[in-house]
């Protein structure tokens, strides 16, 4: 599928454009590739593109999830467009989507046995040990020591008994995870250190409330307590491992798609990007590129729904680091000539109270209150001068949006439908939230 048709509205499409865990896209066939046929809309004097709008889905999504995602919000925009835009405007608008999709609601069970229920037979979602180190061995990191690793999680979450500690061989098993996985890897500004990292402290904590840090964590309602806890500091590593793929993906299919479009438009075309959850680590390091990146030419917008980053990722100076924050160079350098903004939300449990845990440092608070491992969709952008704070008003709103500045908009009276452990994480397809994304595209002219 290289053009999306939204299901109930033929006339409204996008482009869809697939990567793979790389960041290599995938062909739709043998000779179609969707950022060709982006390309060559931008390329042809009869469509007339003036504004390009490249958009990101964040963490635990496959496909479907993504397009579910796009067509809401594309629908939401497409009522929310402003009668008036006061210049020629033709959209083009293309969704990335990249494997974010760490775990499902597998229920797992011993292989060649009934596992958890005994005689009975399994559950529908039930998968294998077996099935589950290739899955998971698969998308996290296909070594001999790490499949070792999942091989012993997997197999005491299948088991028949559970104590309330991890066993000595359990802790290893996740202390080599964690190492395989190369979490370490990540920009300090976003979690905290790998020897931080505490696999019985997790456990321990999704023991404490199951419903709020392990239901947070991904896991099912079939799961007993503490099964579901021993898979708790894995879904955590998976967790971590999908916001370094966010980072990779984002500095190199992202950035190479971003800098393609952009030399096959003319100069006067605008460029607006817009990401969600993990998707706000994806743009933001299309924007930047990677260390080292040549220098850009400027995009037009950016907007940052709920963002799954660091609080601090673009500050000039990180509290206790040397470095700045890992998308300073975006202000640093001006890479966004119209405004960066953002959305925050208290009923955002997934940002708001998963990285605390997912910090592994707990109580770490800063100056005002800030804490120094949390997301930017709990506190907004941080450690930058001059940034405004507002409160999200209705579609009518004038947030007197201007070229340059940053802008933290608390979006809790409307992003607040509370769905899951998760809460209103993916509540972002409102009129109010979208008009707010009109407003920062067309600050940019």
């Amino acid at each position: 599928m290289v053009i999306r048709h939204i299901p109930d509205h033929p006339d409204l499409t996008y482009h869809l454009i697939r990567y793979d865990k790389h960041g290599t896209e995938i062909p739709e066939d043998a000779n179609t590739w969707g950022s060709e046929a982006v390309r060559a809309d931008l390329e042809s004097p009869e469509t007339g593109i003036t504004d390009v709008f490249l958009l990101s889905h964040g963490w635990n999504s496959d496909a479907e999830g993504a397009m579910a995602q796009y067509d809401a919000w594309v629908s939401m925009t497409r009522d929310t467009r402003p009668a008036d835009i006061g210049r020629p405007f033709r959209p083009l608008i293309v969704g990335l989507h990249w494997p974010s999709k760490a775990w499902g609601n597998d229920t797992i069970v011993a292989t060649g046995r009934d596992g958890l229920l005994g005689a009975e037979a399994p559950p529908s979602d039930a998968i294998t040990v077996d099935d589950a180190v290739d899955r998971y061995a698969d998308l996290l990191s296909d070594t001999p020591d790490a499949r070792a690793a999942l091989r012993t999680i997997f197999e005491a979450a299948a088991d028949s008994g559970a104590d309330e500690h991890l066993t000595a061989q359990l802790q290893t098993a996740y202390q080599t995870l964690s190492r395989e996985l190369q979490l370490g890897e990540l920009p300090d500004d976003d979690h905290a250190p790998a020897e931080a990292w505490d696999a019985e402290s997790v456990f321990q904590q999704a023991l404490e409330d199951t419903s709020a840090a392990s239901g947070l964590l991904g896991g099912g309602a079939s799961s007993s307590r503490l099964k579901d806890a021993v898979l708790a500091p894995f879904r955590q590593l998976s967790f971590w491992m999908m916001k370094a793929r966010a980072l990779a993906f984002g500095e190199t299919g992202a950035a190479h798609l971003l800098r393609q479009l952009q030399d096959a438009a003319d100069q006067d075309v605008r460029f607006h990007l817009m990401g969600h959850s993990f998707g706000c680590i994806v743009v933001s390091a299309a924007v930047a590129g990677a260390e080292g990146a040549p220098e850009v030419r400027p995009v037009d917008s950016l907007f940052l729904v709920q963002g799954a980053l660091s609080l601090w990722a673009y500050a000039r100076a990180v509290p206790d680091e040397v470095e700045p924050g890992h998308f300073h160079r975006i202000l640093r350098e001006e890479l966004v000539r119209g405004p960066i903004v953002t959305t925050r939300s208290t009923f955002d449990y997934a940002v708001g109270r998963f990285y605390p845990l997912g910090a592994g440092i707990a109580g770490q608070v800063l100056l005002a209150d800030l804490p120094r491992y949390g997301g930017l969709g709990a506190f907004g952008i941080q450690g930058v001068q001059d940034a405004k704070n507002h409160e999200i008003g209705d579609e009518n709103t004038d947030y007197q949006l201007h070229a340059g500045g940053v802008y933290n908009i608390d979006a809790s009276t409307v992003i607040n439908r509370v769905s899951g452990p998760g809460g209103a994480h993916s509540d972002i397809s409102h009129p109010a939230v979208a008009a707010l994304a009109w407003q920062a595209a067309l600050a940019s002219a």
